[in-house]
């Protein structure tokens, strides 16, 4: 696996309230990050071993009738790979990184309103 260049987040709500600013994918571009900040979704990245996980994650309950996806795409320069996810997320790897890049959209749709 070679170093992220591109995170691409979307929210996929089924069959709940549908919000088109929240449906709007997010692009996160690691080299604008601190280094810091860079090295550890690579990390989580790795740990979650995201290029291994199965397009879709996690199914949901019988009956379900409202439940939340988030999507991640991520492209490594030689690999591009989508999961998409139903939360709550099982995997601790995958949720870890799930979780971080959640809280970089926040961060990016927050200064977005500015």
């Amino acid at each position: 696996m070679g170093t992220v260049r591109q995170i691409t987040f979307q929210s996929d709500p089924q069959g709940g309230a549908f919000f088109p600013g929240l449906a709007k994918p997010v692009v996160i571009d690691p080299a604008s990050l601190d280094g810091e900040e860079a090295a550890h979704l690579q990390t989580l990245v790795e740990e979650a071993r995201f290029f291994e996980q199965p397009r879709e994650v996690g199914t949901p309950r019988p009956g379900a009738a409202d439940y939340r996806c988030e999507m991640l795409t991520i492209d490594d320069g030689a690999t591009t790979h989508t999961v998409r996810a139903l939360i709550p997320i099982a995997d601790p790897g995958l949720k870890a990184l799930f979780d971080a890049v959640g809280a970089h959209v926040r961060a990016i749709r927050a200064a977005a309103r500015r």
